[in-house]
C-alpha cells in the first residue's frame, strides 16, 4: 500500500483525503482473453460530486512487459450523464438496473453511434492513473507462451464504502453505447 500512496502523494500533493485501496497483483495466464467491460466504481458510490472528487485506478506493470488496458474514450462522460439526469429526477442511481432512456440523445450521438475501445500500453516502469466510471477493461494476453502480471489498486475518498473488487455492471445505456470491438 505505501508505493500506491506514495503515487497519489505524487499525483494529488497534500490531500490526505485519498486512499489506495485494495491493491492487487494481477496475473494473466497465457491466452486469457479481454475482460468484459465495466467500471471500477457503481454510480450509486460515485455520489453527485465525481468532479470535484472522483474515484480513480491505477495501473502499473509488476515488470518490464507493458501493460495493455483497453478503454472507452468519452465513456466517463455517459456515465456522468447517468448521474446527472438521476439527480436531476431525484432517483437514486442502482447500476444495470438503472435505466434514463437515450443516452445517444442526450450526449449528442449520432443514433445507432457506439463507442470503440482504444488500447492503452502502459510501459515497464509507467503508471496508468484513470477515473474509476470510464469504462475499460483488462487487455487479452499478449504474449503465447509468458505469463503477465501488473498492479492495480483503487483510490478513493476515505471512509468511502466499496464492497469488493469486483467489476461492476454498466447501466444498460452506457453498455448499449460501448461496443465491444
Amino acid at each position: 500500500y505505501g508505493f500506491f500512496n506514495a503515487l497519489i502523494c505524487a499525483l494529488l500533493g497534500n490531500d490526505n483525503t485519498y486512499e489506495a485501496t485494495e491493491v492487487s497483483l494481477l496475473r494473466s495466464l497465457p491466452g486469457c482473453p479481454r475482460q468484459a467491460g465495466h467500471g471500477d466504481y457503481p454510480i450509486d458510490v460515485l455520489g453527485s460530486d465525481y468532479i470535484a472528487r472522483p474515484h480513480f485506478s491505477i495501473l502499473v506493470p509488476a515488470c518490464d512487459m507493458p501493460a495493455h488496458l483497453w478503454l472507452w474514450p468519452g465513456s466517463h462522460k455517459l456515465m456522468e450523464q447517468v448521474l446527472n439526469s438521476n439527480s436531476d429526477r431525484g432517483q437514486h442511481a442502482s447500476g444495470a438496473d438503472f435505466y434514463i432512456g437515450s443516452l445517444q440523445r442526450l450526449t449528442g450521438m449520432k443514433p445507432g453511434k457506439t463507442i470503440a475501445p482504444e488500447d492503452v500500453v502502459v510501459g515497464g516502469g509507467q503508471a496508468c492513473a484513470f477515473l474509476g466510471h470510464v469504462v475499460h477493461a483488462g487487455a487479452e494476453s499478449q504474449c503465447a507462451v509468458a505469463t503477465h502480471y501488473r498492479w492495480h489498486c483503487y483510490v478513493q475518498r476515505k471512509g468511502t464504502s466499496k464492497e469488493d473488487n469486483s467489476a461492476n455492471g454498466l447501466p444498460r445505456g452506457v453498455s448499449a453505447i460501448c461496443s465491444d470491438s
